[in-house]
């Protein structure tokens, strides 16, 4: 390979730009285009090298600016096996470099160099690095730990692979080592570095976690507050993830945190507060914190009370009328109806996690373990704080009475006559922090005023009063409390729709982008609550123009159209047949969207845009759900079935992929002649995902979707796919360690397939009857179960002398049927069909039926003879 060589005109043009990004006169942008033009010459990388590793005569801010664009030009520019060489030649010469700026910029280099090429492509690497850990250079040693750091930060599976040799093992003992290192900064790179393979659990660090823990422990009072994060960190992490490792030390630990967490470094404070939510995950909390109870809770009382810090934060522009910065506006996650959410509780207050947050966590996980014995502790601090003269006192307790909610719910019981109505007055606080906090605190007692209707009332009046106050911290705590309490009052909520949706209008006209979020999920879990109720032309009048208008605002590839589409599927599937005058505009423009993502997919990555067509094809859903057969006329000449089938063939995302098996499902029940002419490529692709469980709701979508579809088109068209569908399906029920609700749609499409394929079914009876049976049995699902014990029928009277010899699951199953539930044509004849079938059996041979029936108990029996 030839050799490289600087010429002095190539320095010459790149040199100056490298300051003029340093300059506060510059023209920024034509700096940018000029290196946009400069990164077309074939040796840009490697004068970037130069300049970033050789040229040390140059001002630093310059050295950095190169090796800045050369790892940023490593993802956009092809890169030379040259070019590779010759960073793996002289890179790490900058680690021995003066300035730790110059030697980050190096150790970042070196893990981006390894993202986008692997180690395969700088086989020496990490022998060099090894090497380099007993250097007699401090700058050397501090920059190797460092860029190891990031290593291991970025590619942790990779540096324990069998095909790297296992550096691991290598490297695991040179990171304890230095954990006696006379540099702080060393100390504080080597703790990180193990810290990083915790909870990948490596053998190389199995075999020597004792080693690691002691390490820990021995650096408990380092004078390093750094080195001091680092070890309560991996002791937090420990706790959670290898308790058994840590429990002889447990005591000692527990204390430790007790007496970190008053230090007056506040993140060092919240690295050891973080401790107490994780020892309350494990089965060994009680043993060693109920000692320390009446220690522990004061300091988390006061570490839960505001800091003058977060308070100037949060004053901030709270005026309405201000409107919202882009950074106040947190970034939006999208979440698929379609999926499971399992999101933490926010008091709703500082977005960033802080030392309160962390305490209140803290409490809220501890009181889920300790319960009521809690109460003898915290409530006499309660008393004392909820009269304090100090503002901040009273706002932390009513905090401390939200945490603990869930887990003191029997003990706080006897008290919430009296609490509630003093958190309802706290809504009108003078100060903004207090009344915040008492509508979020509210919100986590819903459960308990869902029981309580004047209470109910009482407190809906008070937030919807204060979802209309001119602070916008009010306005967020008390919009996130409706919607909250509608998600857990549901029906009960009919009764304030006339106010609800009223203060929604009027915070349309008032709030600024922020808040406007934050009431479309208010109105999304109202419209939730109250279901088809909401479909009264005054409120649907009332409602969606405002709503629409906002929507049209929006450009296709805007985030904030995400919120607003989402607020829009529980509005379409609670109006029903209401929402038919807006689906057309809304439906095409979801269409359009999909199609806008799948171009961009075909020139980026598959992942691009992805929850834009989550989103698009959730509103489809919500908007067929909702109009049911009335749907026909959205999908006709529609192109949807073939993006959704092209989205369901390509390499996807789960979630992408599951909103698409949702739109076939819900296509199946309300307009399965939409989906005929295409129907052996959707059986085939639904076939492809119900094969393999380790996306959940992947596959529990297209069991479902399988299931309507079976017992909706002609049986000569399911036959053909059934085999494969069959083996899946029996994969799934007979499997022991799987997700108990995949198991159960499986049992019904199961059934449903039976009400189809009878015959079919009951040919293979012992592949799956008593697995089949066991889970149909305790179903929950009433409309599922029915559904399950008809195919259940239907095989069993197909083939009953195939079927006697599964009679005790069989009848398990009949007499777990509720006979009591409200009757319909279709209950009474699922009635009769057990009747016939167990009267069938018994006048066939009533000795044998007798001997069967008395091994049942006794309440059985009795269940027995009421279809007898």
């Amino acid at each position: 390979m030839e050799e490289w060589k600087v010429t002095q005109e190539g320095l010459t043009q790149l040199v100056p730009l490298l300051r003029e990004t340093q300059s506060p006169t510059s023209d920024q942008q034509a700096v940018q285009r000029a290196f946009t033009e400069l990164s077309k010459h074939p040796d840009y990388l490697e004068y970037l090298l130069y300049v970033f590793v050789e040229l040390k005569g140059e001002p630093l801010p310059s050295r950095a600016a190169s090796g800045v664009l050369l790892r940023k030009s490593m993802k956009n520019i092809p890169v030379s096996e040259r070019t590779k060489e010759l960073i793996r030649k002289k890179l790490l010469l900058c680690l021995d470099d003066s300035n730790q700026l110059i030697r980050s910029t190096c150790a970042s280099i070196t893990t981006t160099f390894i993202s986008y090429f692997g180690f395969a492509n700088w086989p020496s690497l990490l022998f060099d690095l090894n090497q380099l850990t007993s250097h007699p250079s401090q700058n050397v040693l501090l920059g190797t730990f460092e860029t190891l750091l990031l290593l291991c930060e970025d590619h942790s599976q990779a540096l324990d692979s069998e095909e790297l040799g296992r550096p691991l093992n290598q490297l695991i003992p040179k990171f304890l080592a230095a954990f006696k290192s006379p540099s702080d900064q060393i100390r504080k790179y080597a703790l990180s570095s193990v810290y990083q393979f915790i909870t990948f659990s490596p053998n190389a660090l199995n075999i020597n976690m004792h080693l690691y823990i002691e390490g820990l422990l021995s650096l408990h009072n380092d004078p390093s507050v750094e080195v001091r994060k680092e070890v309560c960190r991996g002791l937090v992490v420990i706790t959670e993830v290898k308790t058994e490792h840590l429990e002889r030390f447990m005591m000692d630990v527990v204390l430790y945190m007790i007496q970190t967490m008053q230090h007056p470094d506040e993140q060092l404070a919240l690295e050891a507060t973080e401790f107490w939510s994780a020892i309350a995950s494990t089965n060994i909390c009680e043993d060693y914190v109920s000692e320390v109870l009446p220690k522990l809770l004061p300091l988390l009382l006061d570490r839960m009370i505001y800091l003058d810090d977060d308070i100037a934060l949060m004053t901030c522009d709270d005026d309405d009328s201000m409107p919202d910065e882009a950074k106040d506006i947190k970034p939006f996650l999208y979440n698929s109806k379609h999926s499971t959410k399992d999101e933490e509780d926010d008091d709703g207050e500082v977005s960033e996690w802080n030392l309160r947050k962390s305490a209140a966590l803290g409490l809220d996980r501890l009181s889920e373990v300790f319960e009521d014995k809690l109460l003898p502790h915290l409530l006499p601090l309660l008393q004392v704080r909820l009269s304090d003269a100090n503002w901040k006192a009273r706002e932390s307790a009513v905090l401390v009475l939200g945490a603990i909610a869930y887990g003191c719910e029997g003990g706080l019981t006897p008290h919430l006559q009296a609490l509630v109505p003093y958190l309802i007055a706290l809504i009108g606080d003078k100060h903004p922090l207090v009344s915040s906090i008492s509508c979020w605190t509210l919100g986590r007692h819903a459960p308990w005023l869902c029981q309580n209707p004047t209470l109910l009332d009482h407190t809906v009046t008070a937030l919807l009063t204060k979802m209309l106050d001119r602070n916008k911290k009010a306005q967020e705590a008390a919009c996130s409390a409706i919607a909250t309490i509608s998600e857990e009052a549901r029906e009960l909520m009919i009764q304030f729709m006339n106010p609800c949706i009223q203060t929604f209008l009027t915070a349309f006209t008032r709030y600024q982008a922020k808040n406007t979020f934050l009431l479309y999920d208010a109105i999304t879990a109202f419209a939730e609550a109250v279901g088809p109720d909401l479909n009264r032309p005054d409120i649907v009048n009332a409602l969606m123009p405002p709503i629409l208008q906002r929507w049209s605002s929006y450009q296709d590839d805007d985030l904030h159209l995400l919120r607003i589409l989402e607020c829009l599927v529980s509005i379409a599937t609670s109006l029903r047949a209401g929402f038919q005058p807006f689906a057309l505009p809304i439906y095409q423009r979801c269409i359009r969207i999909i199609e806008t993502v799948l171009i961009t997919q075909d020139d980026n990555s598959h992942h691009a845009g992805a929850d834009f067509l989550i989103c698009s094809l959730d509103m489809i859903c919500g908007m067929i759900d909702g109009l049911r057969a009335g749907s026909e006329g959205l999908l006709a000449n529609s192109n949807l079935i073939l993006l959704v089938l092209r989205i369901l063939k390509d390499q996807n995302p789960p979630d992408v992929i599951q909103s698409c098996l949702a739109v076939i499902g819900d296509i199946s029940k309300n307009c399965i002649s939409y989906l005929r002419p295409h129907m052996n490529d959707i059986l085939h692709c639904l076939t492809i995902h119900l094969s393999d469980p380790t996306y959940i709701s992947v596959c529990n979508n297209a069991s479902w979707a399988i299931g309507e579809i079976s017992i909706r088109i002609p049986r000569e068209e399911f036959l053909p796919h059934f085999p494969n569908i069959f083996k899946h399906l029996c994969e799934l029920v007979n499997k022991e360690k799987l997700n108990k609700y995949l198991k159960e749609n499986a049992s019904i499409t199961l059934g449903r397939i039976a009400t189809a394929l009878p015959s079919e079914m009951a040919s293979v009876m012992p592949h799956y009857m008593q697995s089949w049976c066991a889970i149909v049995r305790n179903l929950r699902d009433p409309e599922g179960k029915e559904s399950a014990i008809k195919g259940l029928c239907l095989v069993v009277g197909q083939n009953p002398a195939a079927a006697s010899q599964f009679l005790p699951q069989i009848i398990s199953v009949f007499v777990s049927f509720d006979g009591q539930r409200r009757p319909t044509p279709d209950r009474d004849q699922l009635k009769s069909m057990i009747s016939q079938i167990m009267n069938g059996y018994k006048n066939q041979s009533p000795q044998h039926w007798d001997q069967l029936v008395s091994v049942f108990p006794q309440s059985t029996q009795e269940k027995i003879k009421s279809f007898i």
